[in-house]
């Protein structure tokens, strides 16, 4: 069954629900929201707030545990690369 017939039976099943189907496919649909991508990886992968919140957490520790370099340092070090 493809989207959009899933969504045509979805939408008839809302439209005769009682009042308890439809606060259980609310409470689902929110929960499904805040789990809402909302960045990508430098590899393309999805990252959720939560995760997104994570990495940026772990890439503070880097920078505090001062294991990040420069742009400048960065380039020097792609030039030596070219080199070998």
């Amino acid at each position: 069954m493809g989207t959009t017939q899933i969504r045509t039976e979805v939408e008839n099943f809302i439209k005769k629900a009682d009042n308890q189907f439809i606060k259980m496919v609310h409470a689902m649909a929110v929960a499904y929201s805040n789990k809402e991508i909302v960045a990508y990886t430098t590899e393309g992968i999805p990252l959720t707030k939560e995760a997104f919140i994570k990495e940026m957490e772990e890439a503070e520790k880097d920078v505090k545990a001062n294991r990040v370099m420069t742009t400048r340092e960065l380039k020097k070090r792609i030039n030596t690369w070219k080199k070998g």
